[in-house]
């Protein structure tokens, strides 16, 4: 009886599933991939030079610029929720939702591995 057991783990950047890949879990316990974070990671960093050596030349104390941490922030709390897709259909690899023991979009039974002409549901 196959089954897919994987849980779905959308980037909150990007969008892509990253189950497979390397990533990072928010405090919040939403993901992004690992390029991605690395990418908001390097911008903070540049962001941070910027501001210590603006701050120097000034003469006054670096300012923290967060705006990119706010940008993670807000696309994290826009993201949609992961609860209802919690895997992959085996057959076509679509996401599919966690109480349904068919795939919605190709008929593939879960529990028997059998597909399901679905063409009379779709009608």
């Amino acid at each position: 009886m196959p089954q897919d057991n994987t849980s779905a783990k959308l980037s909150i950047a990007c969008g892509e599933d990253c189950s497979q890949r390397d990533r990072v879990k928010t405090r919040l316990g939403k993901y992004i991939c690992k390029p991605c974070y690395e990418k908001v990671k390097s911008k903070k960093a540049a962001a941070v030079a910027r501001s210590a050596e603006a701050g120097s030349k000034n003469g006054s104390s670096p300012s923290f610029d967060l705006s990119l941490m706010q940008e993670l922030a807000d696309q994290e709390r826009t993201a949609p929720a992961l609860d209802v897709v919690a895997s992959i259909c085996p057959s076509c690899r679509q996401p599919r939702e966690r109480w349904a023991p068919i795939c919605l979009e190709c008929g593939y039974n879960m529990q028997t591995g059998l597909k399901v002409n679905l063409s009379k549901l779709k009608k």
